[in-house]
């Protein structure tokens, strides 16, 4: 009968025993999840405050050429918009090298659990300004216009001296670099965010010597101002052959079988000079175009690339139409190569279908993206002249 009461005892404690396993094992559970928790919290903050110390130092490096107060207001800036709370300390002439700017950042981290104190992560980055000699694709004087369901993908630099605007809609506008602008609605830039928008616009030239203004980042030719009789002179220098000059008549198909009644218009060569071209065909060829008044590529799509008057202007910088009043309207799917120049108009792309344009600049008052359309324009370049960028280095 002892016996029998020992071991009830016994089975009794080994029932307690396993109630305080389970206690015991649900406890450290829940601290190995509690811990596992804050080590990706702190993970995650440190990764914050390593991609805010990376763009405050790419923005910082950016500035250097302004002045050295432009430049810590920068670093600063872009640090506080990533992270409000960060602690930011930005230091110039790192490593006494006047071309570098080191950015660091601390941040307190409060925990999840009371469990773990509270803890401060750190970061910091170190970039370097470095010539540049980017490809360029746009110069608005006005604005860059880009509908809402426009979707636009440039590949080089995009100039405004007022805005880059892009309507609210199902749209996009990428661009590799954005460069003196101000941003009226969002907008992405596929490489170094810190570049998007600077501050300021590149002064215009007191004439229009070279339709550049000073300082901008494209040699046009040596000394040679774009105008008609520079281009003619450009052309017959190079050898172009004579398509059409009629300056107070429309270059259309129908026109030019006047003329030429054997010229294929898919296979034009030459110069055209014109009041108003209007394709009313498909226009495929290498030409250089002056169009006094306006050009409508909007019925046919079109595929022209410039002749190349490279000895006058430059490499990579021969003029596909020159539109010194007005301006140029393409609605279809097309495709331009060289340079086009309507420094008083607009010009408008897109409408029905898709558009690739490679090694094409575009200068005007006013460039516009229309809706429903999708156009990939990859800039001229790298062109000559250059300026400085942040690179990061550390």
């Amino acid at each position: 009968m002892r016996h029998m009461k020992l071991a009830a005892r016994v089975r009794d404690d080994s029932g307690a025993v396993s109630i305080l396993a389970v206690l015991f094992i649900g406890f450290a559970l829940f601290v190995v999840l509690a811990l596992t928790a804050e080590v990706g919290h702190l993970y995650v903050a440190r990764r914050q405050a390593q991609s805010a110390a990376d763009a405050g130092a790419l923005a910082a490096a950016d500035s250097l050429p302004v002045s050295d107060a432009a430049a810590i207001t920068a670093g600063e800036g872009y640090v506080t918009k990533n992270l409000p709370t960060a602690t930011k300390t930005v230091t110039l002439r790192y490593n006494g090298d006047p071309n570098k700017v080191k950015v660091e950042v601390r941040l307190a981290v409060t925990p999840f659990f009371t469990l773990f104190p509270s803890e401060a992560v750190g970061a910091h980055a170190v970039a370097s300004r470095v010539l540049v000699s980017p490809r360029t694709a746009v110069y608005a004087s006005n604005t860059v216009i880009a509908d809402g369901t426009a979707k636009v993908n440039v590949a080089g630099e995009v100039y405004s001296g007022g805005t880059v605007d892009i309507a609210s809609g199902t749209g996009s506008f990428q661009a590799t670099d954005l460069s003196y602008v101000t941003v009226s609605h969002s907008v992405t830039a596929g490489v170094d965010p810190p570049t998007l928008i600077s501050a300021g616009v590149p002064p215009r030239a007191p004439n229009y010597t070279k339709g550049f203004p000073t300082g901008f980042p494209i040699t046009y030719g040596n000394s040679v101002a774009l105008s008609d009789a520079a281009i003619r002179a450009a052309a017959a220098a190079a050898g172009e052959p004579i398509l059409f000059d009629h300056p107070t008549e429309d270059f259309t198909y129908a026109n030019l079988k006047r003329y030429k009644p054997t010229a294929d218009p898919r296979n034009l060569r030459g110069l055209i000079v014109c009041d108003n071209m209007t394709a009313d065909t498909e226009f495929r060829g290498t030409v250089t175009v002056i169009a006094y008044d306006k050009v409508h590529l909007d019925s046919y799509p079109c595929y022209l690339t410039a002749w190349n008057l490279s000895s006058t202007f430059g490499e990579g910088n021969s003029p596909l139409f020159y539109i010194p009043y007005a301006y140029i309207r393409s609605k279809m799917a097309s495709s331009y190569t060289g340079v086009i120049f309507a420094p008083n108009g607009r010009c408008e792309f897109g409408g029905s279908g898709s558009s690739t344009s490679s090694n094409l600049f575009i200068e005007a008052k006013d460039v516009k993206f229309l809706a429903s359309s999708t156009f990939t324009l990859t800039g001229i370049g790298p062109v000559t002249g250059s300026r400085s960028r942040g690179k990061l280095v550390e």
